[in-house]
């Protein structure tokens, strides 16, 4: 299947006058995310790229050199949830994916995988998608460079015997990326997004 690597901001409330002339200034504590690395050679198909744990890294590393190089972060970007799968191993003498990450300078802080949380998180991105349509409350907004969430979020299927869930055997990659980051909580060090960012 394909990974989801996501980069957010988190606003501080402060408007910002965008490339085009237009300013945008969410709530505080609203969401953007402002690149992604979708794992796949074409959206929509499930699949992966087949690339190790050491490879997406540095995969990883070499995209946040580019967006410091840019001026489009100003450090590296703050370690953000993974799903937890990530510490799982079979061996006692096989690294984790985890490990192998680390190895190359990325790390990852736990997700939350409490009991409910699937949904939650799910109902809490709804929650935030609506208060971005009525500009109400903390949002989550997604730059247009960010196309594997533009295209698979909005068609998620429900799964037809917990309805308030959606399927896991469909494209949910994204979401899940989204709704760790949601339920992390607020991360007070990253405030800003670079309003020289391609749209």
């Amino acid at each position: 299947h394909p990974f989801s690597i996501c980069w957010w901001a988190e606003a501080n409330g402060e408007e910002v006058a965008l490339p085009n002339g237009r300013t945008f200034c969410p709530p505080a504590g609203s969401l953007i995310q402002f690149a992604e690395w979708y794992g796949t050679e074409e959206i929509g198909t499930n699949k992966g790229l087949k690339m190790s744990a050491t490879d997406v890294a540095k995969g990883i590393k070499e995209r946040e050199i580019e967006m410091l190089k840019a001026g489009l972060i100003t450090s590296q970007p703050w370690p953000g949830p993974a799903d937890n799968q990530i510490r799982d191993v079979r061996e006692s003498d096989v690294d984790t994916i985890e490990a192998k990450m680390a190895n190359v300078g990325i790390r990852w802080t736990p997700s939350d995988k409490s009991p409910g949380s699937r949904r939650n998180g799910l109902q809490l991105l709804r929650d935030r998608l609506q208060a971005s349509v009525k500009g109400e409350g903390p949002g989550i907004y997604f730059m247009a460079n960010c196309q594997a969430s533009i295209e698979t979020l909005p068609c998620l299927p429900r799964d037809e015997k917990k309805i308030d869930d959606i399927d896991t055997t469909s494209e949910d990659h994204v979401v899940d990326a989204a709704k760790y980051r949601i339920l992390a909580g607020n991360n007070r060090a990253a405030k800003r997004i670079n309003v020289n960012f391609p749209q």
